[in-house]
Parts: C-alpha cells; structure tokens; sequence
C-alpha cells in the first residue's frame, strides 16, 4: 500500500517543530503517495521553505499521484542502490514505512548510507507483526515483517529520540 499510518504522524511533527528553521533540503525515501510532504509541509505547515527530493522505486506512483507536482525533485530508483552523492548533503530523511520491505541487513546498510549524508533520519516503521503482500508492485511486500520495538532500538545507532506506538514505532537518529 502506498500510504503511510497516521500513528506517531503527530510524534514527528513535534519534533520537526524543534529543527524546522534549520532544514533547507528534505529527502523522502519511498514518498508513495507523498504523505509526509502533503502532512507537513502542506498542512502542519513545517518545513514549508524546504527543497523536496523523493525517492521512489515503483515508476507507475509518479504519475497515478503526481509526484512530480509535490516534489521538487523525484528519482525513481531502489534506495538500497540510490548514489546519494547525487543528491549530496541533506538536513533530514524521511523513511517512512520501507525499511520493512528489505532484508534486517539492508535495512541497516540503508540507514548507514542515509546516515553519511544526512544529518538526520527519521524512520516510521511497524513494531508488530505485520505481513503485507501485493499483486501489483512487488516493493509493497513486507520481506521482514515482525520488526519490535526493542529490535529496532538495538539494531540502529545514532537513536536520539522514540516514540512506541500500538502498531508504528518512531525514530529520530542524528549522526
């Protein structure tokens, strides 16, 4: 599914309110149908003034919800190959229910690569058993779908703030 759950959305928002003038470039990883820029920018009205690039492996999500409309940038590649020296340094990444459709040992590579180029990451990502599948775009499939809570604290560094929803768990990590 190309959304994103609405649980920890207000978590996050506190917490860009405490950076937000210090962000000038945003990137989106798997923007799908571009929640985060639509629920922040847009609405909350944070980081308004921010250069938007997104990520998205699935070609067919440009068009069917015109990310090129809501993003200043879109690259369509799988982010676990993306060069982000395309892109160079950023301030802030979204990666926002896709660490869960890779490998535990991609994931991490991800984070890491995200991590040299960002100076912050935040990740949303379910913290219970959750399979997911998908007739139609083979990316929307949950490869590791029992991530918890206390995994995701374990197996990535740099965690400066979380937040432990019902089903979504929240994480802000700064290099």
């Amino acid at each position: 599914m190309p959304k994103s759950s609405r649980e920890g959305k207000d978590i996050i928002k506190n917490w860009l309110l405490e950076f937000n003038d210090t962000v000038s470039k945003v990137v989106d990883l798997g923007p799908g149908r571009g929640t985060y820029h639509k629920f922040y920018a847009r609405k909350a009205q944070i980081l308004t003034h921010a250069h938007w690039i997104g990520i998205e492996v699935w070609e067919p999500y440009l068009k069917e919800f015109g990310l090129k409309e809501i993003y200043n940038e879109v690259y369509v590649e799988d982010v676990r190959l993306f060069d982000f020296s395309k892109i160079g340094d950023v301030d802030l990444v979204f990666a926002g229910d896709i660490l869960e459709h890779m490998t535990k040992e991609e994931s991490v590579q991800v984070v890491l690569k995200v991590l040299k180029y960002s100076k912050k990451l935040i990740i949303s990502i379910p913290i219970i058993y959750h399979p997911q599948h998908s007739d139609v775009n083979p990316y929307e499939i949950h490869v590791k779908d029992d991530w918890s809570h206390q995994e995701v604290l374990d197996t990535f560094p740099h965690i400066k703030k979380h937040h432990k929803g019902e089903a979504i768990g929240v994480y802000l990590l700064e290099k």
